[in-house]
This record gives C-alpha cells, structure tokens and sequence, in this order.
C-alpha cells in the first residue's frame, strides 16, 4: 500500500489553500479478499474548527453514492413481488404515490403530459427525461454550461450565496439562503408551494422543461432517486431510513452508516463526528451547510469501511434472496447520453486506465468501487467538491500495481 499512500499523501501536501481542488482530508480502505488484504488510509484535519486529525472512523457525506443503494432497496422490493406483473417496467401511475393532478406535473411538454409512462426502470437508469435541478434549471442543462451548473440551478444559487458568505455580504439573509435550507423530499398537502419540498420545487421550476422523452437517453437526474425513495416507501409502509438499516445496513454489517436528517434516529445510530467536506474553501458540515436536499439520491453519511461492506455485500449476493436479481442489477447496457459508461441500475461500469469498475461516486469527492478482474474494493473520500482532474485514475494506477 505504499505507494497508494505516498500518491495520496503528496495530493494532500500539494494542495493549494488558494485553489478550488484545495484538499483538506482523505480517508479511503482498499481490500483485496482473495489475498487477505484490508488497509486503511486517513491524512489531513477532519474539521475546520479543531486540529484533530482525520481518521478511519470519521464519517463522511457519501452524496449520490447513495443511489446505488436506493436502487438495492427497489430491487428487494421487486424480487418480493411488490411490484406486480409488470415488476421494474411498473409505471410510477400504477404506483399510487403522487395524486393524478400531480403526476402529470412531473414532466410536460407543450401541454402534454408523459409522466404517466415513466417506469421504475427509467428512473433506476437515469432514462426518465426528467432534469437534475441542482444543475439544471427550466432553459438548459449543466452541459450546455460546461457543466458547471446551469444559472438557474439550486447548485448555482449555492455558489452566489457561498460567495457572499466569503465576502461578508450583509445580504445573505440565513432563513432564506438555499445553503442552509432544511428540505423534505415531497409535502403533498403544500404542493403548490415551490419551497415546501424537493419536489414541490422540481414540479413548480423544471416540470415544464423535460429533457427528453422517457426512455429515450440518459440524463443523470436526483430527482428520480427521492422519488424511488417516495415509492419504497409508499410500498413498504416503511420509512426510508428504516429500510436502509433493516434491508442494507444490518445485513452488510454498516455500523457506522445512517440516513442524515432522519426524523427518526435508532437507538444504536453511530456518534462518530462527520468530517468536513469542502466547497472551494468553505467547510460545509462546521459552516452549516444543510445536506438534506438529496435524501434517496445522495442522503447517506458512512465510512470508507462500510462503503466497502456494502459493495461486497451486494456484489457476493449477500442483499438479495435470488441470483437473477443481481443479474438484473449488473444487466450492463448502453444508452444514448452515456459516454465510454454502462448503466445497470442504480449503479455504472466504466473503464479507467484499463480497469473495469463497477460502482458509484458522489459530488463531494466520494468513490464506491469494485474492480472485478483482481477482486479488489475500493472506497473513500477526498471530502472536496472541486476535485482535482483525474485524481482517481491516478489512484486506480498505484492500485492496480498492487492488485496485479
């Protein structure tokens, strides 16, 4: 593992406080099973207000590492049967979970409504044509701005406020600044209050402005991951975070991991402090900045250890009753919009330098992958949104040297 350390430990040093990629904190675990290898890395400060040190136990934000397991939880649901005969290609107006008025507000286009014929399986591969709202806005999507959030997006209004924050302007008023919102995923007796819930805001501002037609290319959307949340819930007569600790966390043996924001919190949920992750320069868990805005698509705070246990526990099989559900997980397929990238559901394969991974990332510097030709996991996070380019192909270089 040295040279994993040595690489991740002049990736620290060389930082700049000035720069964007500037890296505060890093803690990532490697395993290789079949040759009995587990080591663990943590380097930098864990928090902005202390000089404690970061270390294996601090937790983390995992952000859209999460869909991999709100797709799990879909997934369980659908092998029980839950579904009915249409299973995973159910529509969402079968489903029962937005009242008829409202559905048809989820995606219109010159009058005309399709959101009746989004499946569970469009929103899984990101296929529904619904936009992303932290990166879209109603007039264009984050590629048509060099990917850097179109002006309208809520990850646009973060920047303009985090920018006054750094600047001391008077103006940001903290009941009403977007960085310190408290969000609930859908409040159906408000839903015509744009402000009420995360989707009350996505009906009100992006309804309207559909990226294309259901099932006709990929488009990374969160908005289909809190509502695949909605319906785990509608379906299991279950809360969310109760289906993460009773489906995934108990059997996959994360003891440190949990739903952020959960109303309700089991008597045995880990204390361990969450380490910052930083916006530029901003510290976004001291700074109060509020993470609740993503729930089933990017809502789960982990550790590098129980990232690990969970992919292995999904991929060994140990998540679902039968073999053909997690065939039909890792169903690699290719879609219009995805680029040297496979979809299955809820989770990617990719190549990077000649390495097939499957897994997820996150935006806040998280990876959650499994290098299926060595056998090898590997999970962590550098905690910073603007990453350094190809700092994780560098990673998977000196990983790959080991796992050979």
């Amino acid at each position: 593992m040295k040279n994993v350390e040595e690489y991740l430990a002049g990736l620290l040093i060389a930082s700049d406080e000035q720069s964007p990629a500037s890296i505060h904190n890093m803690v990532f675990e490697m395993e290789i099973p079949h040759s009995k290898i587990r080591h663990s890395i943590a380097l930098g400060q864990a928090n902005a207000d202390s000089d404690a040190p970061m270390t294996s136990d601090h937790t983390f934000h995992t952000a859209s590492i999460t869909k991999s397991m709100t797709a799990t939880i879909i997934l369980q649901l659908w092998e029980s049967g839950a579904f009915g005969k249409n299973g995973l290609d159910t529509s969402i107006a079968e489903l029962s979970v937005f009242a008829p008025e409202v559905l048809k507000q989820l995606w219109v286009k010159k009058g005309i409504s399709r959101a009746s014929s989004i499946t569970l399986r469009h929103l899984l591969t990101h296929t529904s044509g619904l936009k992303d709202p932290y990166s879209d806005d109603a007039s264009g999507i984050a590629s048509d701005y060099g990917d850097q959030g179109a002006p309208g997006s809520i990850a646009a209004r973060w920047q303009a406020e985090l920018e006054k924050l750094g600047a001391g302007d008077s103006s940001l008023d903290e009941q009403t600044a977007f960085i310190y919102k408290k969000w609930t995923p859908w409040d159906p007796n408000n839903a015509d209050d744009p402000d009420a819930g995360m989707l009350n805001y996505y009906l009100h501002h992006l309804g309207n402005s559909p990226v294309a037609m259901p099932g006709e290319r990929f488009h990374y959307s969160d908005t289909g991951f809190v509502i695949l949340a909605l319906i785990a819930e509608k379906v299991s007569g279950t809360s969310y975070h109760q289906l993460l600790r009773r489906s995934i966390f108990e059997t996959a043996e994360m003891v440190d991991s949990y739903l952020a924001y959960a109303e309700e919190t089991d008597s045995g949920s880990p204390k361990n402090r969450i380490s910052d992750c930083y916006a530029a320069s901003f510290p976004m868990v001291t700074g109060r900045f509020n993470f609740s805005f993503d729930w089933g698509g990017g809502g789960v705070v982990t550790t590098a250890r129980d990232l690990n246990n969970f992919l292995q526990a999904l991929i060994g099989g140990r998540l679902f009753k039968k073999k053909q559900t997690l065939d039909e997980m890792l169903n690699w397929k290719t879609y219009p919009g995805l680029t040297n990238t496979k979809m299955g559901l809820g989770i990617f394969s990719e190549e990077r330098e000649g390495i097939t991974l499957w897994g997820h990332d996150g935006a806040w510097g998280s990876i959650m992958y499994y290098a299926p030709a060595s056998d090898t996991y590997i999970s962590g996070t550098i905690n910073q949104l603007f990453a350094p380019p190809n700092w994780v192909n560098d990673l998977l270089k000196q990983m790959h040297k080991i796992a050979k």
